[in-house]
């Protein structure tokens, strides 16, 4: 009996002394301890772009230590990049990149114009890419002063080439929120999921943003400080009923002009109709 009582005391000492969790395991109360959060992952910033080179069927970046080329293909190449340099008799410098062995290109210091956009860049490239050869342009937006002077005249009126002020280029630069459309005014309601932006990137070339359905994006080009063309705009395929998203879309398309006023950009036709207007930062 001794015995029996003895053992009935020490479960009801395991009982009163522990609890269970929801999920079946026991803790004791004076010797339970809580595990510290784990810190959260490091966010990594991308590098920023350094410098941007073009042409018909490909891109180059490099940006800190790396240099990444696209191809309208599909391939892209990445790797740590090697440079020398070398000047010419006439004071032209030339760097080489090196990019592995199958990427290479020369920046020449020297303005070229490109035939497909029709602007003028002050650096001209030679790419070298997996046994092909590539022309294009890269560097900053030059303009050139006229070059209708006579002879004897030249050295005295012809202006240098001449950078476009930064500012100039990107005062449309930012996220822009669609108020009219072919001349009448929209609201979140004439979109199911929210009212259709822009955003524009003239340093990067870049167009993005939302249709009221999907997301967008294409390629952007801005010359003579107003006139502009919004190309390759794809989106994606999600269908919503009822969202002039193609009534949208058809606008950027056939955008020639723009104009900026009150903090609205007015995005027009080559005949002057204005296609949509847009508010800076109203969200």
């Amino acid at each position: 009996m001794k015995k029996y009582l003895t053992l009935l005391a020490v479960a009801l000492f395991a009982a009163c002394g522990s609890k269970t969790e929801p999920n079946g395991s026991s803790t004791s109360d004076t010797n339970k301890t809580q595990t510290p959060p784990t810190d959260s992952p490091a966010i990594v910033q991308p590098a920023k772009v350094d410098f941007k080179a073009s042409g018909k069927d490909w891109v180059i970046e490099l940006a800190g230590t790396n240099a990444t080329i696209k191809t309208t293909a599909g391939d892209t190449s990445v790797g740590k990049y090697s440079v020398t340099s070398s000047t010419d008799t006439k004071g032209v410098v030339t760097e080489k990149y090196i990019v592995g062995k199958e990427f290479a290109f020369d920046v020449i210091g020297k303005a070229g114009k490109d035939p497909a956009s029709g602007l003028t860049y002050s650096k001209m490239v030679n790419v070298s890419y997996k046994g092909k050869s590539f022309k294009g342009f890269g560097g900053d937006i030059v303009t050139v002063g006229s070059q209708n002077t006579k002879p004897e005249e030249k050295k005295k009126e012809v202006e240098p080439v001449k950078l476009i002020d930064k500012n100039e280029r990107i005062t449309i630069n930012g996220k822009w929120f669609l108020q009219t459309l072919n001349g009448r005014k929209v609201t979140d309601a004439d979109f199911s999921r929210g009212l259709a932006t822009i955003d524009l990137d003239p340093t990067a070339n870049r167009v993005s943003g939302f249709g009221g359905c999907n997301n967008i994006n294409g390629t952007l080009t801005i010359y003579d400080g107003k006139k502009i063309k919004m190309e390759k705009i794809i989106s994606t395929k999600m269908f919503c009923e009822g969202v002039p998203e193609n009534e949208y879309l058809t606008a950027l398309r056939n955008t020639t002009n723009f104009s900026v006023v009150d903090n609205k950009l007015q995005l027009k036709d080559n005949t002057g109709k204005v296609l949509a207007v847009f508010l800076r930062g109203i969200k």
